[in-house]
């Protein structure tokens, strides 16, 4: 076998190679060439041979053409354009091999093309796809991810990066999982993420600390001949902050943190669900501080804010993980406690509660004390709803809280009872005032000099229609809790004062009425313009009315108390402390006051003066008279109901006295004997005196 082409053989070989050939002489000129050639440049054999390839070159000779040029000749390969002979430009991939003589002469070149225009048309048609996709994965605003199937990122766009805070070549070196925040693919949605399943998840992303949150659409594809996984993303980071922020404020108390009442609700219908199914019990505590306001109305907002949240800190402590504890509204919290065995255990937890919140909590450089009343129900046992059983809880606590607060009781049917027949009374509590069924009694306060009666308490009555007459005892609480003391101290106020001004128009000597305030009353915002109106409807002159203000309540917020006072003063009334002794206030209190009138000193002193030096209430009587006297205050003594009573205080100068021994408060028909009555005679006092 020869190791060179040579001319004897090549019409051979023409006919039997797939692709078109011809042969060149060293001059450029075409020698021979086969049909398959001859038929791409639309030409006859004839008509191509003897003339110079670079006639059917379109533009420049190819450089592969110019072997013959070079020192050292050689085979070539490339790329090519020809001219066809109807004008059309084709592209061939064409490869140039050198022809020598039996002596290894060179004597020409072979050239082998095939025609390429229809690939190089799909390759660039794809290549420009493939441009204009990069340009649309790379100018897109949504972050785009693409990953393979073990969740290796293997591309991204500009969009991703920027949401993700980090470079392209740092992100194709991680996992999928290595920007999740912890536990993250434990939650339901992370396998649309991590194993490929197509849809739309929301992806947490830790970025430097902070939580972004992404809408992904995902969906699993074949690209560059791998399968791979497709996320195209749009940032919802403040979208879910606001809405995580309407979700807080929907759920969550905004003072202390711990969930609501909407919340806490939820919760207990999800429990007794599960409990019902796995035949389990489980127990609600709902809490009330007790005093807590006293130290809100005295101390202010703030520390009573601050307060609440130390309570919630501590019981959120307490309660630990698995439970519940919410805070309802004002100074009610409830805590629910799921899965509960024995009522000992329970009752175990709640004295816990009590012991834990009895600490005393520092605020502000102060130390509070604050207890609390805790109302137990258990389900089934006393109810199977939310709402029977939160009914039930309320009772409860309430019955702890008459008992004096600091303790726990756990609902009973028997309490239930009890509150309905509360409820009951203030059903009819509401309906009294339209039905006229109040009516004032009055009491005379006389005067410790000259037994005449200077003075006249109007204390309510609830005249019942089926139970007759009802103590204020009974239904004043009622009234108080409900806010109805506050029309019903209206209608108080203004019946003592049109009654007095009538027996001062039926030509009796005048005198003053003293009515009371409650707490609630004292917190109207109304209330000193309230008591202008009624002066100004009755045509009562304001020195004829007495507003008695309780210690406690004159107390619980001394710089509102100040205020009022004055404002009352001005209105030309005269203002009493009542039931004074039984709070936590002082004599030097007072002094701060605009100028008062009256001190009253209760009934629970005077009932148990004995006029034994030794006695502990005679020296506290007797302490207040004379402290009263240094602050040119007027002293009344209530509750005065026998002789010895009365002469221990008169040898003390009290001032006034008001008690059974002078006369039980009666309607306003009876009140006129004591209008028309001879003065008491103080320097001779017999039992009949009682009967007036």
């Amino acid at each position: 076998m020869h190791k060179f082409f040579t001319w004897n053989n090549l019409d051979q070989l023409y006919n039997m190679i797939p692709s078109a050939i011809f042969t060149v002489n060293t001059n450029r000129i075409i020698t021979s060439i086969n049909d398959k050639a001859a038929n791409l440049f639309g030409y006859s054999a004839e008509e191509i041979v003897g003339r110079s390839c670079t006639e059917f070159c379109y533009g420049p000779c190819c450089s592969h053409c110019r072997l013959f040029d070079d020192s050292v000749p050689k085979p070539a390969s490339g790329e090519g354009i020809i001219k066809t002979r109807s004008g059309l430009v084709r592209i061939i991939l064409k490869n140039i091999d050198l022809l020598r003589d039996n002596d290894g002469a060179i004597i020409g070149g072979i050239e082998t093309f095939e025609d390429i225009t229809e690939r190089k048309k799909t390759e660039e048609a794809l290549a420009e796809s493939e441009e204009r996709y990069r340009t649309l994965f790379e100018r897109t605003a949504s972050p785009i991810l693409v990953t393979d199937t073990k969740g290796n990122y293997i591309d991204c766009n500009e969009a991703a990066c920027q949401f993700l805070e980090i470079s392209r070549a740092e992100l194709l070196t991680l996992n999928v999982r290595d920007l999740l925040p912890k536990g993250w693919e434990k939650r339901p949605q992370a396998h649309k993420i991590l194993w490929k399943t197509e849809g739309v998840i929301e992806a947490e992303y830790l970025i430097k600390n902070r939580i972004k949150i992404m809408e992904l659409t995902v969906t699993p594809a074949i690209w560059q001949g791998k399968a791979v996984v497709f996320g195209v993303g749009k940032d919802i980071t403040e979208r879910k902050q606001a809405e995580e922020k309407m979700r807080r404020m929907a759920y969550y108390d905004s003072l202390t943190g711990l969930p609501n009442r909407a919340f806490f609700k939820e919760k207990l219908t999800a429990a007794i669900i599960k409990s019902r199914s796995k035949k389990q019990k489980l127990a609600i505590l709902f809490l009330d501080l007790d005093r807590f306001k006293t130290v809100n109305d005295i101390m202010g907002h703030d520390v009573g804010d601050q307060l609440l949240k130390d309570v919630a800190k501590r019981l959120k402590k307490r309660v630990g993980k698995g439970r519940v504890v919410a805070r309802l509204s004002g100074d009610e919290f409830i805590i629910l406690l799921p899965n509960v065995g024995r009522i000992e255990d329970v009752r175990k937890f709640a004295e816990d509660v009590c012991e834990n919140l009895r600490k005393p909590f520092t605020i502000a450089g102060r130390n509070f004390h604050v207890t609390t009343s805790i109302g137990i129900t258990v389900f089934p046992d006393n109810g199977e709803d939310t709402k029977t059983l939160l009914k039930n809880a309320d009772i409860a606590m309430y019955k702890a809280k008459e008992q004096g607060g600091n303790s726990y009781e756990v609902y009973t049917f028997a309490m239930n009872e009890m509150a309905m027949a509360k409820l009951e009374l203030e059903n009819s509590l509401r309906a009294a005032l339209e039905r006229h069924e109040f009516t004032l009694f009055y009491q005379p306060q006389v005067h410790g000099m000259t037994g005449e009666i200077v003075g006249m308490e109007a204390l309510i009555r609830w005249k019942h229609p089926e139970k007759g007459l009802i103590s204020p005892a009974e239904f004043i609480p009622v009234a108080e809790e409900t806010g109805l003391i506050v029309p019903i101290g209206e209608w108080v106020l203004y019946t003592a004062c049109m009654q007095n001004k009538y027996w001062q128009q039926k030509g009796y000597a005048p005198i003053r009425v003293a009515v009371n305030l409650s707490a609630r009353q004292f917190q109207q915002r109304n209330l000193v313009s309230m008591i202008a109106r009624v002066l100004k409807q009755t045509g009562l002159d304001p020195n004829y009315l007495e507003l008695e203000i309780t210690e406690s309540v004159a107390m619980q917020n001394l710089e509102n108390t100040i205020k009022l006072v004055k404002q009352l003063k001005d209105l030309g009334v005269h203002i009493s402390i009542d039931d004074f002794g039984t709070g936590y206030a002082s004599l030097s209190y007072l002094k701060l006051f605009p100028p008062i009138d009256t001190l009253k000193i209760d009934r629970s002193f005077v009932r148990d003066i004995s006029q034994n030096p030794r006695n502990a209430s005679d020296a506290l009587v007797a302490t207040m008279i004379v402290l009263a006297k240094n602050l040119k205050l007027k002293v009344v003594a209530e509750g005065v109901e026998n002789e010895k009573q009365l002469k221990f205080l008169l040898e003390r100068q009290c001032d006034e006295f008001q008690g059974f021994f002078f006369g039980k408060p009666v309607p306003a028909k009876e009140f006129e004997q004591f209008l028309t009555r001879q003065p008491f005679k103080m320097e001779f006092i017999d039992d009949r005196a009682g009967e007036f």
